[in-house]
């Protein structure tokens, strides 16, 4: 779902790109953007030595490898970071398509 929320992203990016740079909404849409990816997967900034917190998508790869490495069922500590990691993984895609909708609805204006 990280990968598809990201192609998204990108995809209204893209739309955005088409439309008047000057409008201040179209901003705070790009920022908005950037946030919810940033949140997703781990985007580079100005300076390359310094590597930003660890994303969404990381964790949830690093909770995989730690729930396959036994061959015992997850503990229950791998179950509440699960969770805790799906309610972040709902609220980005929440943040998504609300962001989604007033893309939309500013297209629908211009």
């Amino acid at each position: 779902e990280v990968t598809e929320a990201v192609d998204k992203i990108h995809a209204i990016r893209k739309q955005l790109d088409e439309m008047s740079s000057s409008n201040a909404q179209v901003a705070a849409l790009q920022t908005k953007l950037t946030a919810i990816e940033g949140n997703l997967t781990r985007l580079m900034g100005p300076n390359p030595m310094f590597l930003p917190p660890k994303s969404l998508n990381i964790r949830l790869a690093a909770l995989t490898i730690v729930v396959q490495g036994s061959d015992s069922a997850p503990t229950q500590q791998a179950y509440d970071v699960f969770s805790t990691l799906s309610s972040e993984l709902a609220k980005n895609l929440s943040d998504l398509q609300s962001t989604a909708n007033s893309v939309e609805a500013l297209l629908h204006r211009e």
